[in-house]
């Protein structure tokens, strides 16, 4: 079995420069944002005169001295960045024609991005809608991103980033109303497919399994069907870019072909 967390350490290595830019990239030694304002960061902000009460090892005594009045050091606020994952887990993503199901590529994807965030400081993660906090254990991510849970649940928590991993072969209306609910501009759908999915290459009579449990169907002339089948994929393709595009969303899509380390290589 192909391990997902093997998998996702590899690419965690290569995801962030790969698709955050350069502006939007946590420095390396601390992943929150500093705030213009008194606060209990680490950088640097402004002198003040001391005041009774103040903490004595805050006295900045050079400073002091300098100016021949007892000076205090204040610091930026710093707010710790936020990243909301979610992974959908209904047994469409089951699909596979080939060694990886797109479940399979989007927990990787998912414990990939979160793991990278993780490691750069101060980020705090929400996994499956659940609470915002630190991880500093990939196996922990693991097993609070394998949680079932649906868009209709609730919205998920706002964040600094958003990641969706889905197929999302939703109808177009219920596509819509579930993006509806997602806050935030910097939000990535990643969108996992299997090539039989988008090129349907099958012919001759075969029986279709329902993995969302609607009953088989059994189509006589399969090739026939293809033109209009491969039509109404790009019509989907195009539906889900026209609802987050506008929204300065982001957009990308991972076949089952292989691991995602080397379609980012």
């Amino acid at each position: 079995m192909i391990s997902r967390v093997a998998e996702a350490l590899a690419l965690s290595d290569l995801l962030v420069p790969a698709f955050m830019p350069l502006s939007h990239q946590p420095r390396p030694w601390q992943g929150a944002a500093p705030r213009q304002r008194r606060g209990r960061g680490t950088e640097f902000w402004q002198f003040r005169p001391y005041t009774a009460g103040d903490d004595a090892a805050r006295i900045a005594w050079r400073a002091s001295a300098r100016y021949r009045q007892p000076l205090t050091k204040e610091h930026e606020d710093a707010v710790p960045s936020s990243l909301t994952l979610w992974v959908d887990r209904r047994p469409t993503m089951g699909f596979t024609t080939t060694a990886r199901t797109k479940q399979h590529q989007a927990d990787v994807m998912a414990l990939a991005w979160g793991w990278a965030m993780a490691r750069q400081g101060d980020w705090l993660i929400s996994l499956q809608g659940g609470p915002h906090q630190r991880y500093h254990d990939i196996l922990a991510m693991e097993q609070d991103l394998d949680k079932q849970v649906l868009f209709s649940q609730g919205p998920l928590p706002p964040a600094d980033k958003v990641l969706l991993c889905s197929d999302f072969l939703y109808p177009q209306e219920t596509l819509a109303a579930l993006l509806s609910t997602i806050a935030g501009d910097d939000v990535h759908l990643c969108v996992l497919y299997d090539s039989a999915e988008a090129s349907f290459p099958y012919q001759g009579p075969i029986r279709f399994r329902d993995l969302a449990g609607g009953g088989d169907c059994l189509v006589e002339d399969a090739q026939a069907l293809r033109t209009s089948y491969q039509a109404r994929y790009a019509e989907h393709t195009r539906a889900l870019e026209a609802l987050a595009l506008p929204r300065g969303w982001l957009v990308t899509r991972y076949s089952t072909e292989g691991p995602l380390t080397e379609m980012l290589g």
